[in-house]
């Protein structure tokens, strides 16, 4: 595997636009290779990429992620043949398949099969881009899009479960993980390779691993540990669905039930002392030098390129203070 520069990414939750556009351009003049935009009920992540690659000229652009059901495959083959050429081949494409409730309380559709409608959409994506007729299930004669095929768009998929893992082995051009310490990538490595004996033909062998970590780095050790905490809290009991179930298998039980009762009346970003591995072991913070060392431990663990997340809401001379820490160069 091929070591890249770190990108940076942003989550769905950060709603301040400028605050995109400042540090994706910031980030481009450090020498990060990437920013990833997520998108979640908030601002098109297309559109807003669209934005960032006008303010940049080199950095690679990244949705991270699309969900397979906010959109047709057309819809989104079209939308990222678009940013491809309008950035010049900057951009990659990141699927995933969200969650129940914005699936069915946002977009107003069946989260149905989701695996199945992962494999369907990224099937018809790549068959749109290389100028193919998709493949439908209607009895109706299948099109094409119209203009020369663009298939030079990576796709990446946002998998933890092991079918959508064995679909990536056998499918995507990249892997994103979340929640996913270095220590344990190896094992869902193990697992995506189950589905490289019936990798397509044609695709490279090589899958890039970006696994996405919150991240966050001060002098003030105190200041930062606030933050990140807040930010693990609220994935454990807002958005408690898919997160909690899964860092309870993946060895975090008691972890997670310890920060859960400490925050089960008042969500307080309180992190007890019995759940204070789950926070180290699952993002970055703390000094330049501390961050920088732990970071090292993805690359040991197999990450070719990780995205730095940016924690949402945070002051943005934190943020900015980040990015500069944080830089290649």
């Amino acid at each position: 595997m091929t070591q890249y520069s770190p990108g940076i990414g942003f989550s769905p939750l950060e709603r301040r636009r400028e605050v995109i556009i400042e540090l994706a351009v910031l980030a481009e003049e450090c020498g990060y290779g990437r920013i990833a935009l997520g998108e979640g009920w908030s601002w098109d992540v297309h559109l807003l990429l669209a934005e960032v690659g006008a303010r940049t000229e080199n950095i690679q652009l990244l949705s991270s992620v699309v969900s397979v059901y906010s959109r047709t495959a057309a819809t989104i083959a079209m939308s990222a043949a678009t940013l491809a050429v309008q950035t010049g081949g900057r951009y990659s494409l990141g699927l995933g398949v969200s969650s129940k409730a914005l699936t069915e309380g946002l977009h107003d559709s069946d989260y149905l099969a989701p695996v199945s409608r992962l494999r369907n959409t990224v099937e018809q994506v790549r068959d749109f881009l290389q100028g193919k007729r998709c493949k439908t299930a209607r009895n109706m004669r299948p099109l094409r899009l119209g203009f020369e095929a663009v298939p030079c768009v990576p796709i990446y998929v946002a998998a933890l479960a092991p079918y959508s893992l064995q679909l990536t082995g056998e499918l995507a051009d990249g892997w994103l993980p979340f929640l996913v310490p270095p220590e344990q990538l190896s094992r869902f490595v193990n697992e995506m390779a189950k589905g490289r004996v019936q990798r397509e033909e044609g695709l490279s062998s090589e899958i890039h691993i970006s696994p996405t970590i919150p991240t966050l780095v001060s002098m003030n050790a105190d200041e930062v540990r606030s933050v990140m905490g807040s930010l693990v809290v609220n994935y454990l009991v807002s958005m408690g669905e898919f997160y909690r179930p899964f860092l309870e298998k993946i060895g975090y039980a008691k972890e997670v039930e310890s920060i859960c009762r400490a925050n089960e009346i008042h969500n307080d970003g309180v992190i007890p002392s019995a759940g204070e591995r789950l926070l180290y072991e699952q993002t970055i913070f703390g000094t330049p030098e501390d961050a920088r060392n732990r970071l090292n431990e993805w690359y040991a663990s197999g990450a070719d390129e990780p995205l730095l997340a940016l924690p949402p809401g945070a002051p943005i001379e934190l943020l900015r203070e980040t990015v500069k820490s944080m830089a290649p160069r």
